[in-house]
């Protein structure tokens, strides 16, 4: 299957890339059948040169597009759609779909949800809240431990040159 994806060019922190028709199976570094755009996103509305003739062609091909070559194309006015987002989904979204579920509720989870609320939930927060004082203590511990056998350690060197 063939994609429009970049290839990375340029020097060390000014990156480049060129928009190739290529194997999806290869690396973007081994070779391509055409170099159909550049995309420089140094500037600041980010150049792009594509030969728009040529991806038109590919895209009646069935070439596929990479999710950032789609939004370039978008952008561009090349092709027509909604940007896919790009990069990780962010907390907050998470947090909200977990939220979302827990609040449809039957007649019998109700009833179940007012046994799971009759149960105290603070000895389960404060064990978990002791845990990390109870190491922070065990570590002091064990470096005043320390401090006070190299004192003495330091003590019987200093005895010894001194008898000598």
């Amino acid at each position: 299957m063939l994609v429009i994806r970049l290839k990375r060019i340029g020097k060390k922190n000014k990156a480049q890339y060129r928009m190739i028709v290529q194997e999806k199976s290869r690396a973007t570094a081994s070779r391509f059948l055409e170099e159909v755009g550049l995309y420089n996103p140094h500037n600041d509305p980010g150049v792009v040169e594509i030969k728009e003739d040529r991806i038109k062609h590919w895209l009646s091909q069935g070439t596929q597009v990479s999710p950032t070559v789609h939004n370039i194309l978008i952008k561009n006015k090349i092709i027509e759609g909604k940007p896919i987002p790009l990069g990780r989904p962010k907390k907050k979204a998470k947090q909200a779909e977990e939220e979302k579920p827990a609040s449809v509720e039957t007649i019998g989870s109700k009833e179940a949800n007012k046994d799971e609320k009759a149960l105290p939930a603070e000895p389960e927060k404060t064990a978990g809240a002791k845990e990390p004082k109870q190491k922070k203590e065990a570590r002091e511990e064990k470096s005043e431990k320390k401090e006070i056998i190299a004192q003495k350690e330091f003590k019987k060197k200093s005895e010894n040159q001194e008898g000598k």
